[in-house]
């Protein structure tokens, strides 16, 4: 009984091997090795590094959208005529901001349609929404930048984005670096006393910034240098990763990520976007997959973003509930998948190799799970309703299940879900609908096909 426990646990553990992305469609690709994080929706790509503290992403707009930032015909000569025009204002050490450029102006960027990726929409308002930012011009790689640069600080905490603009064949490109520090001042002499009230204030300025959740600006020549040097080199190392080709005509704008581990390729449907995050672990490498509708992000955001504003409080990790609610009451679909290598586990193969007897142990022990998770009747979980099937072969152990559940009192969701695991592996699937909507054809017939 205890291994088929231990074989029910390896099934719910839910990584792919990285890979170079590339998106033909928009005529780039990305060296990006490693990423631990991956998000894309139809127009953006992020990732994170696990020694990183930034999130750098890509976005792009094709001569059409920028007709509509621009209010004019936009190919990439235009482009170098107003890097080459700021150049100018730079080689005599002038305001580059007295230049007004339409391209880098970012309320321009509402004019365009974000039908399918309202994810891009809501991150150009919150820039739109940012101070105004520190111009520079660079050759990065080869490629002509012009870098839009913000720095905010609140205490002890800055934050900070660099935006670079390029462009090639006649599609315009806006790469990002999103980077969270601890603020650190360019040094200045001081003595004993100035030192001991720097560290007498300390808690004042602690209390100051929970009476006060806003950031203010902050110049990036004030900062420390060393940490100024590190921003900056960031951001330069991932626009070095960034390589730009034709775009093929005949290629397809998909979302798609990728199990190595499951073997297989997940095309999501048109305006849908996800988040994978890897599990380097030498001895269980893992990835798990969220994919959701572009917009249930936004809604969630704005829900988030309202509450802090009308308690004027930063979230802390107390808010869990807060958080929870805001992101049920925006969330309609959801379908999430997860692999684990397991690496020859012994005990499950020898589990295995009596399938019989591992059926009739794992319906029992579900079977209990079920009914005492149904009785149990918590506020924020009701198992409504369940069914389940089991089915083991020398190979592997597969479940299939579904769950009719109330979470909060309020929200309402039928989950269908399979997992299986063998000696060497664990693989599982979800499809979360909120009750009385249908399930996306799309990814209904994905589930419904998806095999161990």
């Amino acid at each position: 009984m205890k291994k088929t426990a231990y074989l029910c646990a390896a099934l719910l553990l839910c990584a792919s091997s990285a890979f170079a992305y590339t998106n033909q469609y928009a005529g780039y690709s990305l060296n990006n090795k490693t990423p631990e994080f991956i998000m894309e929706s139809s127009k953006i790509y992020g990732y994170k590094n696990a020694d990183k503290n930034s999130l750098h992403a890509v976005s792009y707009f094709k001569a059409e959208d920028m007709e509509k930032v621009i209010e004019k015909p936009f190919t990439t000569a235009y482009f170098d005529e107003c890097y080459n025009k700021l150049a100018v204002l730079d080689k005599n050490e002038l305001d580059k901001g007295m230049l007004k450029l339409p391209m880098l102006d970012l309320k321009n960027y509402s004019k365009i349609n974000y039908e399918k990726d309202s994810v891009l929409e809501d991150a150009m308002k919150k820039l739109d929404e940012e101070i105004k930012p520190e111009i520079r011009l660079d050759k990065i790689g080869g490629k002509k930048a012009i870098t839009l640069s913000i720095s905010q600080k609140r205490a002890n905490e800055l934050v900070t984005t660099d935006l670079s603009f390029i462009s090639a064949n006649n599609v315009m490109y806006l790469l990002a670096t999103g980077c969270n520090d601890t603020y650190a001042e360019l040094k200045e002499p001081e003595d004993t006393k100035d030192k001991k009230e720097t560290k007498d204030t300390k808690s004042i300025v602690e209390d100051k910034k929970k009476e006060t959740p806003k950031f203010e600006p902050v110049k990036r020549n004030k900062l420390d240098p060393v940490l100024a040097t590190k921003i900056w080199q960031d951001h330069v190392q991932f626009v070095k990763l960034f390589k730009t080709a034709a775009p093929v005509k005949t290629a397809k704008q998909e979302i798609a990520y990728n199990d190595a581990i499951g073997g297989r390729k997940v095309v999501l449907p048109e305006a849908w976007a996800y988040a994978q995050y890897n599990f380097n672990d030498k001895n269980k490498p893992a990835v798990l997959s969220l994919a959701l509708p572009a917009d249930t992000m936004v809604k969630f955001t704005e829900k988030i973003t309202d509450h802090v504003n009308k308690s004027e409080k930063p979230l802390t990790k107390d808010n869990g509930e807060v958080v929870g609610n805001a992101f049920l009451a925006s969330l309609d679909q959801l379908f999430a998948s997860c692999s684990v290598k397991i690496n020859n586990d012994k005990d499950l193969a020898k589990l295995l190799s009596n399938p019989m007897v591992a059926k009739l142990e794992a319906d029992i022990l579900i079977k209990q799970g079920l009914e005492r998770a149904k009785a149990f009747g918590a506020p924020y979980f009701k198992l409504n309703d369940y069914k389940y099937k089991t089915d083991f072969d020398v190979n592997k152990g597969k479940l299939d299940l579904m769950l009719d559940v109330t979470l909060f009192n309020e929200f309402d969701f039928v989950n269908f879900f399979k997992m299986a695991g063998t000696s060497e592996k664990g693989s599982c699937v979800l499809q979360l609908t909120k009750k009385g909507l249908d399930a996306n054809p799309e990814l209904k017939k994905i589930y419904d096909k998806w095999s161990f």
